[in-house]
Order: C-alpha cells, then structure tokens, then sequence
C-alpha cells in the first residue's frame, strides 16, 4: 500500500511496478482508493503475511471496491503485456 501523502486534487499520471521476485511474480494490481477507505484497505493489509493480499476482480476489502465509481483500478506487468501497460 502506497500512500502519496496528496493533501490536494491532484492527477496521478504515472507509477512502476519493479518485482524483486520475477520468478515468482505473477503481476501488481494498483488501486486508487478514497481516502475514506484508507483505514479498512490497511486493516486487510493488517490481516495477511508478507505484502499486500489476494484479491481477485476488486479490492478484497468490503465498501472499497473499484465498482460503482468509488475507485479506479488498473495492473501492471502481467506476463505477456508490455511494460506498464495498463
């Protein structure tokens, strides 16, 4: 989880993904999530070991799903796309 510290609107135009394990690397799924969803995404982060969690079609976390206009969602590096792809 990456927080950008924006305190203002602001347009996130850019952002890499660099695997340390690219055996083992399937690919990175990026959220933009509200800043009202902030606490619940860092409890589920909270929840798993190592970094981040599964989450397969959304965000895995109850009321900050990417559906419905109340977040974006994109993912990078899957094998076969170019890089950064979006």
């Amino acid at each position: 989880m990456i927080d950008p510290g924006l305190t203002t609107t602001a347009f996130l135009t850019g952002t890499q993904f660099a695997s340390e394990n690219v055996a083992t690397a399937h690919h990175a799924v990026v959220y933009a999530v509200p800043s009202g969803g902030a606490a619940v995404v860092r409890e589920q982060d909270a929840k798993t070991r190592g970094l981040g969690w599964q989450c397969f079609g959304g965000t895995g976390t109850a009321g900050v799903e990417v559906e419905g206009g109340r977040g974006v969602g994109g993912h990078l590096g899957a094998p076969g796309n170019d890089e950064g792809s979006i």
